[in-house]
């Protein structure tokens, strides 16, 4: 009779534990973050591959529902204000466009279609050793934020950052695609 008591408890505590292990992988299959997190990675795999870029920082305003996603990447090219206008306009509409494509994070997103307005990419442009390129060789950094592209070089001594342009971002759109970014 011990024996079978012990057998029983035993086979519950499996019990309990596989029905806890298939709970656990169905909330993380629908976790946001997991979704989120499978983009991302997908999206700083391909700008690795594409353009050599190495991912340093990624955030966003993601309590409750994704609002915002920023990436954070280097780039170890020089690249002209034409160069990283391209690169900016792409990056962000790539990624736009692999957020939106995802069936499962549609219901997490503050709205859909999630847009332009809500992907934050800057890149900086550094030599192998991460020093500024000089800036009459190389902008130093790209960022889009709040609507707006930002061109900025940066100092190898103590002067402060100088943005050298801003643009709204459906202007530099324009001048990369040659047409108006649609609405949808």
């Amino acid at each position: 009779m011990v024996f079978i008591k012990r057998r029983a408890k035993l086979i519950f505590v499996l019990m309990a534990v596989l029905i806890g292990s298939a709970w656990y992988i169905v909330k993380r299959e629908n976790d946001y973050f997991t979704h989120l997190n499978r983009i991302t990675n997908k999206f700083i795999g391909e700008m690795e591959k594409e353009h050599g870029f190495s991912c340093f920082s990624i955030g966003g305003s993601l309590a409750g529902n994704i609002k915002k996603v920023s990436l954070k990447f280097y780039c170890h090219e020089k690249k002209s204000i034409e160069e990283a206008r391209e690169l900016e306009i792409d990056s962000v509409e790539r990624f736009c466009e692999m957020i939106n494509s995802h069936k499962k994070i549609r219901p997490h997103l503050e709205e859909f279609p999630f847009t332009n307005e809500r992907i934050g990419i800057t890149v900086c442009f550094r030599n192998k050793d991460s020093k500024k390129f000089p800036p009459e060789e190389s902008i130093s950094l790209v960022m889009s934020c709040r609507e707006k592209i930002f061109y900025d070089v940066e100092f190898n001594d103590h002067r402060p950052n100088q943005t050298l342009l801003e643009e709204n971002y459906s202007e530099a759109y324009v001048k990369v695609k040659g047409t108006v970014a649609e609405k949808l």
